[in-house]
């Protein structure tokens, strides 16, 4: 975004082109900008994205983007891709990203799935989760937490009813700034490999049975 006139031009022709299905937002460092992108939202209302990634964002910036797409109800995943705070229990935010989208999902039909490369400090309201209404949250490699924060974090799940999947995903650690620890396996591949002979097995059994065979 250093030439913000030239990408938001790019912006306007990529929501023209029903091809491109992921946008990705990175270093919105001027309000006008941001303010660029809510117009073209609303502009183009009926657009919808597949997935929205911020990188590298002002928090100002991604409540206000945020905010407006889930009012819009304009995408189906959203990904989080910054700077990885320290724990700060004293440094809690009362108006974190998840009390964001919880209060911005009145109506929302659409999303489905937060992806969380990092933690920041923004998002350690960890009790926000039970108002949550979606269906996968998905911590990914990258994600440094307290010890402590895995009470809260789980006492948060537990009050979420609508999640269908949670999970840690390629080596989350866990650390007390002394030692370091991995949460579980890499369980993507796991599953990845799980569900790929699971569903082998079935177009085996299906072929026997009906004797075509499936794609």
């Amino acid at each position: 975004w250093s030439s913000p006139k030239s990408n938001i031009r790019k912006l306007e022709d990529a929501t023209n082109d029903p091809r491109k299905k992921h946008l990705v937002l990175y270093d919105m460092w001027h309000d006008d900008v941001v303010e660029e992108i809510l117009l073209l939202f609303r502009r183009y209302r009926d657009r919808c994205w597949i997935s929205i990634e911020f990188r590298g964002c002002q928090e100002k910036h991604i409540n206000a983007v945020l905010e407006c797409a889930l009012k819009m109800d304009i995408v189906h995943t959203i990904a989080f891709s910054l700077t990885n705070d320290r724990y700060d229990p004293t440094r809690q935010c009362h108006n974190s990203t998840f009390d964001i989208i919880s209060r911005s999902m009145n109506n929302n039909q659409r999303l489905e799935c937060l992806i969380f490369h990092s933690r920041p400090i923004h998002f350690i309201r960890y009790e926000s989760l039970k108002h949550l209404n979606i269906k996968r949250l998905h911590f990914l490699e990258g994600i440094l937490l307290h010890p402590q924060e895995i009470s809260e974090l789980a006492a948060g799940l537990k009050e979420n009813h609508s999640l269908v999947s949670f999970s840690f995903l390629g080596g989350t650690q866990v650390s007390d700034k002394n030692n370091i620890a991995r949460v579980g396996t890499s369980i993507g591949d796991i599953t990845a490999g799980l569900f790929t002979v699971i569903g082998i097995q079935a177009a085996l059994f299906n072929r026997t049975i009906s004797k075509k065979g499936s794609y």
